[in-house]
């Protein structure tokens, strides 16, 4: 009877050694399993992170980019308002400018053209220009147009 009860602890023994290396074994498989996820998941998170890197420097180069570009186009706006203040225009001017394309002209003939053209001004033989109503009129409109622009 202590033999059987022996052989059968033996047994028992036995079975628990298996069950305990079977446990074993199992724990280092998903120590392994979860070391690889964890490696996968820093190396996705890397990736990501180097990307959003990039796209925030070709951001950040895109507006110094546009940062420029908007600062040549505000100097080049005062520079055009500038040239719009004291428009003259005599008679010959006038005509002579009226008979180029309008891709020749500047803007500030442009203007004065199509100012002209549109208000129909005299031309003043007194004053040999088309006149100070033209001059207050540009003025006028430049306050108007571009004195309003610039604050906005």
């Amino acid at each position: 009877m202590i033999d059987n009860l022996k052989v059968e602890y033996l047994t028992k023994i036995e079975e628990l050694e298996e069950k305990l290396n079977d446990a074993i074994h199992q724990k280092q498989l998903l120590s392994l399993r979860l070391d690889s996820q964890l490696a996968l998941q820093q190396e996705d998170a890397r990736k990501h992170q180097t990307l959003m890197k990039q796209e925030m420097e070709t951001i950040l180069l895109r507006q110094k980019q546009l940062e420029e570009t908007n600062h040549q186009l505000r100097e080049r706006a005062g520079d055009i308002r500038r040239s719009l203040r004291d428009l003259e225009l005599t008679e010959d001017g006038y005509e002579k400018l009226k008979s180029l394309p309008e891709d020749q002209l500047s803007i500030p003939e442009y203007v004065s053209v199509s100012i002209v053209s549109c208000i129909g001004l005299k031309y003043s033989p007194v004053e040999g220009q088309i006149g100070l109503e033209f001059t207050f009129f540009m003025t006028t409109l430049f306050f108007l147009c571009f004195g309003f622009v610039a604050k906005q």
